[in-house]
């Protein structure tokens, strides 16, 4: 059973996992309907990285352009009208970019079989899709006697409409989902045999049929058009009249099943509206926009009809020209021609059907908004990676001869090796710093902790770090708590969660890559020393003028909980220094580092990080002499008996009353547990109401 849990899990299978698994949660959780998928959208692209790593040479196919409107999209942040907005709105262009570039490393099997897989997910959405259409909007009736007001007229709309959504929010992703399947389907079926070819028969009529339950005019068209060009690539002018004659059928039952005036009043028709108010908006701001994703804010702002559903232009170009501006416009332009001028042809079948699910993807950008759907990038990015594009290198100049080794280096890889030293010691002192500065602030502040966690996962970038093999144990064990955050009551509290995991294991990452671990560690625990300079500095500050009683000021309580949210935080971080006191040799810095902490500790009366280092103490008196060492436990319980009974403080009992407190909590799930995150709303719930007032503890709220 031993060797059973500690067997190794590839990284290249943990990856497929995690990237099927958190899949899996968006097509059933999309974003716009459960707003915290963005967040595991955004994180699942940083988990994604701690089992694989990205080469430099894979990031610059990408080709200097693309790498120019990602920075420019950074920099836009500082002149959005929406600074928080845009800057989720990159970060979701940095997922894609991220996803594109790692799933290129896929080898043919995982490929296909994370195609697989996700045709059949597009299999299941077509059911869905089918079955609401058959018994969902019938079901919907029941609900309008209890709904009131905008609820009830979408409601109403939806039955009146008979549009089938499947399990993503609008009928636009479903159709934008399954064209991007359907060429892939009938590809692996035309190349199949037996049974096999009789399922996947069935499996992309179903996925047309989903597609028509969509009644998405402009999905058909765009399907139908991106099929015509690669049949007239490969010169198959045969097939070119029965694609134009089933294109021309199809787009022709769904206008008659909506019906000529409504589809040219509520798609055609809005559509214009939208896309002239565009142009008027891009050009109150023309040079450099209004920031990525910022469309809806400034849109209500000018006093444009809302009753659009005007949140995107539903056309990508002129989203980018109204948000981005001009530049940023061209600077996309001129990546997208570049990457497109790079393709090759497919070399495989699979490769044909991927080429047109992703040009009719693309061409459905124009007529609607599937790259403003995490959902659907998370997926999009990964199958067009199978798509093979030549180096920027080989298009400009196809004749160039190897250098006189026979090896081209890039710039880049030959700049890191020659400066690796620099780079590295470079790189610590910035971390260093950037802990110096965020440690002056609580950690529960938005900015401080996104600053920390920016640097570390971007450092583990540059130092490309992965886990190559993980425990099956650990593996199950991190599994299980993915598992339960997707499903805890408290988004907020999971968000939290999912984010300290993450830069612990991306500083764990980090650390061994140092040149000097162990020195940059030493640094890293004198921080607390400097952050607690602002304890000593408190009673100078508030204590009355003479020495009696600054004496007596320095058994009171730390004002307003300096620092951090409780002292005992702070306490903490400090132990190892004290542990200094006994390594040999014992240097003055060693010594006076040990000291400041010891009496930092003893000021803010942080007795429960005292208590662990007792422990340590106690264990390596055990080792030597268990009698001194039970001699040692009955001093220092003692002592701290003494303490406690000499606290008069309002608080000096809530430990308890929390820790009861906490056992109710965890009454209610004994077994799979409330979920991360979950503990503070829950334990406010159930608490012992007291006098002291726990709101003071920010702690209480968040941890037992």
């Amino acid at each position: 059973m031993k060797s059973l849990l500690a067997t190794p899990l590839s990284a290249d299978r943990l990856w497929e996992f995690s990237f099927l698994l958190i899949g899996f949660y968006l097509f059933f959780f999309p974003c716009w309907t459960f707003p915290q998928s963005t967040a595991v959208a955004l994180g699942g692209g940083l988990v994604l990285l701690l089992f694989r790593s990205v080469p430099p040479e894979t990031i610059q196919k990408l080709g200097k352009p693309w790498l120019l409107f990602l920075v420019y999209l950074l920099i836009s942040t500082c002149w959005s009208a929406s600074p928080g907005m845009t800057l989720q709105s990159t970060g979701l262009v940095f997922m894609g970019t991220i996803l594109f570039v790692m799933g290129r490393i896929n080898t043919p099997e995982t490929q296909g079989r994370i195609e697989a897989v996700c045709l059949g997910l597009a299999f299941l959405a077509s059911l869905m899709a089918v079955y609401q259409l058959i018994y969902g909007f019938g079901n919907l009736t029941s609900l309008i006697p209890r709904l009131a007001g905008e609820n009830r007229d979408i409601v109403m709309a939806a039955i009146h409409n008979k549009r089938a959504t499947g399990p993503f929010a609008t009928h636009g992703a479903l159709a934008a989902f399954l064209i991007l399947f359907i060429p892939l389907g009938f590809i692996l079926r035309n190349n199949s045999r037996g049974i096999k070819k009789k399922v996947l028969g069935i499996v992309a009529v179903t996925l047309v049929l989903g597609l028509l339950s969509t009644q998405s005019v402009g999905a058909f068209l765009c399907l139908t058009l991106a099929v015509l060009a690669v049949f007239l690539k490969r010169q198959s002018r045969a097939a070119l009249a029965v694609v134009i004659t089933l294109g021309m059928v199809g787009i022709g039952i769904l206008i008659f099943a909506r019906g000529i005036q409504s589809w040219l009043l509520a798609a055609l028709g809005t559509r214009v509206i939208l896309w002239k108010a565009s142009l008027g908006l891009f050009m109150n701001h023309p040079l450099l926009g209004t920031g990525l994703g910022t469309f809806d804010e400034i849109y209500q702002q000018a006093g444009l009809p809302l009753e659009t559903g005007a949140r995107f232009t539903h056309n990508l170009f002129l989203q980018l020209l109204v948000e981005t501006g001009l530049a940023g416009f061209l600077i996309f332009i001129t990546a997208l021609t570049s990457v497109v001028r790079r393709i090759k042809i497919p070399s495989r079948w699979e490769g044909w059907g991927v080429g047109t699910g992703v040009m009719a993807f693309l061409l459905f950008s124009l007529l609607d908004l599937p790259f403003q759907m995490p959902e659907l990038v998370w997926f999009f990015a990964v199958v067009a990676a199978r798509l093979e594009l030549k180096t920027q290198s080989k298009l400009q100049d196809a004749t160039r001869q190897p250098s006189a080794e026979g090896v081209n280096e890039t710039p880049s890889k030959d700049f890191f090796d020659r400066n690796s030293k620099v780079i590295n010691q470079t790189t610590q002192y910035a971390l260093l710093s950037i802990l110096l500065l965020s440690g002056f602030w609580p950690p529960f502040r938005a900015w401080n902790f996104a600053l920390v966690a920016g640097v570390l996962w971007i450092l583990l970038g540059l130092f490309q770090q992965k886990f190559d093999k993980v425990p099956l144990w650990i593996g199950t064990g991190a599994l299980f708590l993915a598992l339960r955050a997707f499903f805890s009551p408290s988004a907020l509290g999971t968000v939290w969660f999912l984010e300290m995991i993450g830069i612990l294991l991306a500083f764990y990452l980090i650390l061994p890559c140092f040149e000097k671990p162990e020195r940059f560690l030493r640094v890293f625990f004198c921080l607390g020393l400097v952050w607690a300079l602002k304890v000593w500095w408190v009673p100078f500050h508030y204590s009355e003028p003479g020495m009696g009683n600054w004496v007596h000021f320095q058994f009171s309580d730390v004002k307003d909980w300096m620092i951090f949210p409780n002292p005992k935080q702070v306490g903490i971080f400090l132990v190892p220094l004290v542990l200094i006191l006994s390594v040999k040799p014992r240097g003055p810095a060693n010594i006076l580092a040990g000291l400041g902490a010891l009496l930092t500790m003893a000021r803010l009366k942080a007795s429960s990080p005292v208590a662990g280092l007792g422990a340590g103490i106690f264990y390596r008196i055990w080792v030597k002499s268990r009698l001194w060492a039970v001699v040692f436990l009955l001093a220092a319980g003692g002592v701290l008996a003494s303490y406690r009974m000499m606290d008069h403080s309002a608080t000096s009992g809530d430990r308890i009353n929390i820790w009861k407190d906490s056992c109710k909590v965890w009454l209610m799930n004994p077994v799979m547990g409330v979920g991360p995150g979950a503990f503070a709303g829950l334990y406010h719930q159930v608490k012992t109401p007291r006098a002291s007032g726990v709101s003071r503890y920010l702690m209480d709220a968040q941890y037992s």
